[in-house]
């Protein structure tokens, strides 16, 4: 009851209000090796000093607060629908990250609600994290990197250990150049640390069901996004690298460029999405005009979200099948 009461106190004095303290409450129950009975009873005895406190703030949101929070989105979105190297990589990127990317800006820009943003931000992560460990495998080749081991329903903090390893073996063999930025040298080294670090805010405020201020929410979007500090549930503050930081040396370095992702085997192949190179811009199309990807050939649209592919194979058929589908997928 001590540590519920400074709890508390440091709650009240923060101008929190009642969910959050019961969310840095959670928080803190989760780092302790308790029984679920004593987990459950000093949960409601934090429920009754919320319900009892005068001075933690109402979970009721003001109109014009939700309206500040969908300004600083739609300020962020159209400056970053303007930036060259996002443009490059809208345009350039597979489709499935280009997707992800494309329609968080988009959200942003229409001034959606930040809960929103952040979990379409969480799905940006996560397909960045997801194909770059399917694609560094591939290349590696089955004697390098067993394709079983990416076989089955892994969490995201799986898939970043995932891309920890296949960094490592990366580093002591040749690489594709297309795919050499993603595991070797200082490109990977800072997409490794970016995806590492957003681990603890996927898992512990996003899975956790955290319900912030809609300022709060629409700053942890763009901390997630460009880097910066931000508050976990414990009361700490932690550095993000954010997913642009690690995204834009990529798009410098020519990660993907000139790679064709191909749905099928031989004769029935068909290329879902070309990688271009990404050099200049002059003459090539922007992301508003960018042809949606085919679901026939590269994945499924669904309630008007992008699937990708869930296999990929790589020059030389090698087949990876890291979740369940029907279709395979390589690189060439």
């Amino acid at each position: 009851m001590d540590k519920l009461q400074r709890l508390l106190f440091l709650a009240e004095e923060g101008g929190l209000t009642r969910s959050r303290f019961l969310e840095r409450v959670s928080g803190w129950l989760d780092g302790e090796e308790l029984a679920e009975d004593e987990r459950e009873r000093l949960f409601m005895a934090a429920r009754d000093l919320a319900e009892g406190s005068t001075r933690l703030k109402s979970d009721l949101v003001e109109r014009s607060e939700a309206e500040r929070a969908g300004r600083l989105l739609q300020a962020e979105a159209g400056r970053l629908q303007a930036d060259p190297d996002i443009r490059r990589l809208l345009s350039g990127w597979p489709a499935p990250i280009a997707h992800e990317l494309d329609l968080l800006l988009g959200l942003m820009a229409s001034g959606v609600a930040p809960d929103s943003a952040l979990l379409q931000l969480r799905d940006a992560y996560e397909i960045v994290t997801k194909l770059s460990v399917v694609l560094l495998a591939a290349a590696l080749g089955p004697d390098v990197f067993l394709p079983q081991r990416l076989m089955g329903g892994h969490s995201f903090g799986q898939w970043v250990g995932l891309l920890h390893e296949v960094q490592e073996l990366a580093a002591q063999h040749a690489l594709p150049p297309a795919l050499a930025p993603l595991g070797k040298g200082k490109t990977a080294a800072q997409l490794y640390q970016a995806v590492q670090k957003f681990s603890p805010v996927r898992n512990d405020i996003i899975g956790h069901g955290a319900r912030a201020r809609p300022e709060e929410t629409a700053a942890l979007v763009l901390t997630c996004l460009n880097g910066g500090d931000y508050h976990t549930l414990r009361g700490t503050e932690e550095r993000l690298i954010g997913l642009l930081p690690a995204l834009r040396p990529l798009v410098a370095a020519g990660a993907f460029a000139g790679l064709d992702l191909v749905a099928g085997e031989g004769a029935h192949a068909q290329t879902a999405h070309r990688c271009r190179g990404l050099g200049p811009l002059g003459g090539r199309r922007g992301p508003s005009s960018r042809p949606a990807p085919r679901p026939h050939a590269a994945g499924s649209r669904a309630a008007g979200r992008w699937h990708p592919p869930r296999p990929c194979a790589v020059a030389g058929g090698a087949h990876l099948h890291p979740v369940q589908s029907s279709r395979p997928v390589r690189v060439r």
